[in-house]
């Protein structure tokens, strides 16, 4: 009997493991070959969804079922997150694992798929669509039974939770590139799938950024007019057949024109960013190179947009001795998340040639746009087996993404200070809170304005009554729902009536000598500890233009002098040393 309970515990553990939903927040890894067997490129395997904590714990593996991939490659196994955090689309072949791969010139090759999931995990299929006969499954009728140019590599699925982008090659310019997939319940509700270009075959993973559809492609060398190693869309967000046209960023690495000075790079995932509002669109990009082109033997690199659009290569992560070097780790997939300062986590997975085992790293980019120097690299994942195979990163659905702050501006206008800021991203932001400083270090809150809590672009506006002299510090404090908070970068907004009021030596030790205009009747002054206590009141007399406080009794620190001046209340920040 107690055999036979602990079975049927087992099972039922298996059950729940098996049903389990996605934990937002955390990582999720695709994954071939278990602990018993090692996949085999051309043989097709269970596809694996292993969910780790952004601290590197396996919390659970998810198994794909309906679909299978090819285990030995490394082409394929590379879903994008919906731009909204909500969805993800696995893409593979109707086909059993152990099956060999059949690739055809003739159309009947195997029927590639893909199923869409959000956060109930891989139990609950929210869309399934079964590929037209030949897309991404056609080969080169010179080599027979081709399987390397004809696979579905990548995948990004949309806001709507039923469309998506699937990218991967084929022999036949019909049956590669980007297709847009979805379900249009206005014609009957068929499935849609059009090929968005038509000028290349060969791509790989399509990635959504900023409302901007974006491609990683075959490396081929430089001079090849038909490759796109990061190529960008002609059309932000393209639905129609033949509806835009590709091409490769601007940038010596990317560049199609041989003698540009560049290493044609072998992307597959790769992020990016808009970091810098003084540059038009996207300004920061970091991608991963496996490093099957010579001169690079696998490396991540970051690249930033410059003011004429060209996008300048700032630093290259590798393992080994140089970029050359034959053991340097072999990167694959990359997730990254940008809080509102600037700072972005990335993680990525890669092969280990030296011991021969997939990898998980982590690093840290304090200021993507400004910063040069190549961050370290920690490892987080080692696959606990050697038959294990990582593929592609992305967060787990249902992850909302975190807030994005596109803009923040503080302006004066007649007597308030005019703020106003815009956002994307807010599918879990609570509020804004307006702060100031008057000596830019210690701020209070002076305003609150409700977050709106959806995706899409958003513009705030708040405002702040000027009752300062000289310099006020602004910034934003961003709250989530959870509690959580980021902030903004602090503005500046300089009173034009600071001439009224000056106070000097600034430091000063023992005596502060106020300049003020002449006041026509008593005018208050107070000294303000940072907490708040009033520790000094006193009158500045009529008809005088300069007052002198002794302060040699005030303990070290920094306080505010309060002048009401002839009804006006300004203040000035100074330091007791």
């Amino acid at each position: 009997m107690k055999k036979k309970l602990t079975l049927c515990m087992a099972l039922l553990s298996a059950v729940s493991a098996y049903s389990q939903s996605f934990s937002p927040g955390n990582l999720l890894i695709v994954r071939s070959g278990d602990n018993s067997t090692a996949p085999v490129s051309g043989t097709y395997s269970t596809i694996y969804l292993d969910e780790y904590t952004t601290g590197g714990v396996l919390v659970n593996t998810h198994t794909v079922s309906g679909l299978v991939g090819d285990g030995g490659s490394t082409n394929e196994g590379y879903y994008q997150l919906s731009p909204n955090g909500m969805y993800l689309a696995v893409g593979g072949y109707a086909k059993n694992a152990g099956d060999s791969r059949t690739i055809a010139t003739n159309g009947t090759g195997d029927l590639a798929k893909i199923q869409l999931y959000g956060s109930s995990g891989t139990s609950s299929i929210l869309k399934s669509y079964t590929l037209p006969a030949g897309v991404f499954s056609t080969g080169d009728g010179s080599v027979a039974g081709n399987v390397t140019n004809a696979r579905l590599t990548g995948t990004v699925a949309l806001n709507d939770g039923t469309g998506l982008y699937a990218g991967g090659g084929s022999a036949n310019l019909t049956t590669g590139g980007v297709f847009y997939i979805n379900n249009n319940a206005g014609t009957g509700n068929v499935d849609v799938f059009n090929q968005v270009q038509t000028t290349q075959s060969n791509l790989r993973v399509p990635g959504i950024f900023s409302g901007q559809l974006y491609t990683s492609g075959n490396a081929a060398a430089l001079g090849n007019a038909a490759a796109i190693r990061l190529g960008e869309f002609s059309t932000a967000i393209p639905t129609t057949a033949s509806g835009a046209t590709v091409t490769n960023l601007l940038g010596a690495d990317f560049s199609v024109a041989t003698g540009s000075g560049g290493v044609p790079v072998n992307i597959c995932q790769y992020v990016i960013y808009d970091a810098n509002a003084s540059i038009v669109g996207n300004d920061v990009l970091f991608a991963t190179d496996d490093g099957t082109t010579a001169g690079h033997k696998g490396s991540i690199k970051k690249y930033v947009k410059n003011v004429s659009g060209y996008w300048d290569l700032k630093y290259e992560i590798y393992t080994g001795t140089d970029a050359n070097d034959a053991n340097n780790l072999k990167f694959r997939g990359l997730v990254g998340q940008l809080n509102a300062t600037g700072n972005a986590t990335l993680y990525a997975t890669a092969y280990d040639p030296v011991n021969s085992v997939y990898k998980v790293l982590k690093f840290t980019d304090p200021d993507i746009y400004n910063s040069t120097a190549a961050p370290g690299l920690t490892t987080l994942i080692t696959a606990p087996s050697a038959n294990y195979i990582f593929k592609g990163i992305s967060f787990t659905p249902g992850s909302t993404l975190p807030l994005k702050l596109t803009s923040f501006n503080a302006v004066k206008k007649l007597n308030t200070v005019a703020l106003s800021w815009t956002t994307e991203s807010e599918l879990n932001t609570d509020k804004f809170i307006i702060e100031r400083s008057l000596d830019g270090q210690s701020f209070t809150p002076v305003n609150t304005v409700p977050a709106k809590n959806t995706s899409g672009t958003h513009t705030y506006s708040g405002s702040d009554a000027i009752n300062f002299s000289g310099v006020a510090y602004y910034r934003l404090k961003m709250l989530d729902l959870d509690g959580s908070y980021t902030y903004s970068e602090v503005k500046s907004v300089k009173n034009a009536d600071s001439y009224r009021f000056s106070v000097y030596p600034n430091p000063a030790t023992d005596k502060l000598t106020i300049r003020h205009e002449n006041i026509t009747n008593k005018a208050a002054i107070s000294i303000i500890q940072a907490d708040g206590k009033v520790v000094l009141k006193t009158i500045a007399q009529p008809n005088t233009t300069e007052t002198t406080l002794y302060i040699n009794k005030l303990p070290q620190g920094a306080y505010i002098l309060k002048l009401e001046i002839n009804g006006q209340p300004l203040s000035q920040t100074f330091i007791k040393e």
